[in-house]
């Protein structure tokens, strides 16, 4: 839900369970020590500031295939850590699909 782990300071990674479709605004704004969040094929919407203020988050391991990417809001992952944004891992032939949809592009997306 909204906010569901807003603030957790101490949350350093999660996986989140495969039966989550929705990741909700601001879920995990402010968990400033989140080093990777790990994004399973069945999310279908990541929420306005979902991961924002997540100043360490470096990986991000997204399993959602081409044929179900939708956009994302723009400032899903704002205010991130701007010396270098995170590693966007997205499944192999799937970058240049990634990199259109709105939300993702500015990310550092490498295939796996």
């Amino acid at each position: 839900g909204e906010r569901a782990f807003s603030g957790c300071e101490e949350l350093s990674n999660i996986s989140l369970p495969k039966s989550l479709t929705t990741i909700g605004n601001g879920a995990f704004s402010g968990c400033c020590n989140l080093v990777e969040i790990e994004l399973h094929e069945n999310i279908r919407c990541i929420g306005e500031s979902a991961f924002s203020y997540c100043g360490e988050l470096r990986r991000i391991i997204s399993h959602i295939p081409k044929e179900r990417l939708l956009p994302i809001n723009s400032s899903a992952f704002i205010d991130i850590n701007e010396e270098y944004y995170p590693r966007l891992y997205v499944p192999k032939g799937s970058k240049d699909a990634y990199l259109k949809s709105e939300g993702w592009g500015y990310l550092k997306i490498l295939e796996r």
